[in-house]
């Protein structure tokens, strides 16, 4: 395979039918790992990257979109960078497939760090906008929701915009209201006034 994509310069009519073999393939591969949550321990054995995860994340959507992802920008570097200088070697052991999905893992990892930034955002402006979500299911009436302004401003006296940050980000990975108070030795309710005024503004500004 490798001696007639070399002869024919990589062009696309040689390319084509092997991109599209190693395209199904990875796809395959990747899907499979994401879905029972392999995917973490085979990129950190492969390039030493650690992955955070959340719980039931990426659902069945997410990780087709990230494989495809993943395997498109892998074919073009697996091309570009790999098969064309020459660095994968028959005789080494490695087969061309096995090889390429080693070059999924590493861009694997970029892809799903983004994908994970944005699912903590949306998270984190879900938590914020939602009193369920915010409180853990407990239903809360917005507007007979009364924190007053010497609450909040006491709250915001005593947490400064670092912790808010942090909070809203343990808030958004699952963490309840009583493991970040623990956290950063405050009072649930200082934790939930600062949550509250958060979403506050974040309600003024939209």
């Amino acid at each position: 395979i490798l001696l007639t994509l070399q002869l024919g310069q990589f062009s696309d009519y040689d390319w084509n039918p092997v991109a599209l073999e190693l395209a199904r393939y990875g796809i395959a591969v990747l899907t499979s790992w994401l879905r029972s949550r392999l995917i973490f321990a085979r990129v950190k054995q492969r390039t030493g990257y650690h992955l955070a995860m959340l719980d039931s994340w990426p659902d069945d959507d997410t990780a087709i979109d990230l494989a495809h992802d993943t395997v498109t920008d892998a074919l073009n570097y697996f091309r570009d960078r790999i098969l064309m200088p020459g660095k994968w070697r028959a005789e080494r052991g490695a087969s061309l497939r096995t090889y390429f999905i080693g070059q999924c893992l590493f861009q694997f990892a970029n892809h799903y760090r983004s994908a994970y930034k944005t699912e903590i955002q949306r998270r984190s402006h879900e938590l914020l906008t939602d009193d369920d979500t915010l409180f853990g299911g407990v239903q809360h009436d917005v507007e007979n929701t009364i924190v007053s302004r010497d609450e909040l401003q006491s709250a915001l006296a005593q947490i400064n915009k670092t912790v808010a940050r942090a909070a809203i980000d343990m808030k958004a990975r699952g963490y309840t209201i009583k493991e970040i108070a623990a956290q950063f030795n405050k009072s649930e309710k200082q934790i939930e006034n600062m949550l509250l005024y958060q979403r506050k503004l974040i309600r003024k500004a939209s």
